[in-house]
C-alpha cells in the first residue's frame, strides 16, 4: 500500500484585516453606536423632510468626520498588525523534518517538525516540549502570555 503524502497549510500568521473588510464592514459596524446611528437618522430625516431647522449637510458633516477618523485609526492599527505579522513570520528556526536538519522561517514550519529552541526564544507554533537541556533537572518554563485562544 502506498503512503499518501500529507500536505498542510503553511504556519504563517495573518491577523490583519483585509482591505475590503476595512472599507465596507468596518464602516457599517460604526452604526452600532447610538450617536452614529442618531446622526444618520437625523441626516436622513433632514434630507427627506423639508421641515428640519438644520440642513442635511450640517447633519452629515459630523457623521462623516467621526466615521472617517475611526476608519483612519483602524487602518493605522491594521498596518501595525501587518508589520508585526510579517516580522513574526520571518524569524528563523532550527528544525528537523523527516530526519533532516535545516533552518526555516517560522511561516514554513509544518506539523511533525521538531524545533530546537534556545533559551529565551519564542515558540512560533502550538507545540509540546519534548526535552530540555536547561538546568540539572531539565526544567522548562513556559510563559503563556501570547496565547490567543
Amino acid at each position: 500500500m502506498q503512503e499518501k503524502e500529507l500536505s498542510f497549510r503553511t504556519h504563517s500568521i495573518i491577523l490583519h484585516h483585509f482591505f475590503i473588510y476595512l472599507l465596507v464592514f468596518s464602516c457599517l459596524k460604526k452604526f452600532r453606536r447610538f450617536y452614529n446611528f442618531y446622526f444618520l437618522v437625523a441626516a436622513l430625516l433632514a434630507a427627506f423632510t423639508r421641515n428640519s431647522s438644520i440642513s442635511w449637510q450640517t447633519q452629515v458633516l459630523p457623521l462623516v468626520f467621526v466615521i472617517c477618523a475611526a476608519a483612519i485609526k483602524e487602518a493605522i492599527e491594521d498596518y501595525g498588525r501587518y508589520k508585526a505579522d510579517k516580522e513574526a513570520n520571518n524569524i528563523q528556526y532550527d528544525i528537523t523534518r523527516a530526519g533532516e536538519s535545516m533552518t526555516l522561517l517560522s511561516m514554513h514550519i509544518a506539523p511533525g517538525d521538531i524545533l530546537y529552541l534556545k533559551k529565551g526564544q519564542k515558540l512560533p507554533v502550538d507545540a509540546i516540549a519534548l526535552s530540555t537541556s536547561f538546568g540539572e533537572e531539565g526544567t522548562c518554563y513556559i510563559e503563556t502570555a501570547e496565547l490567543d485562544g
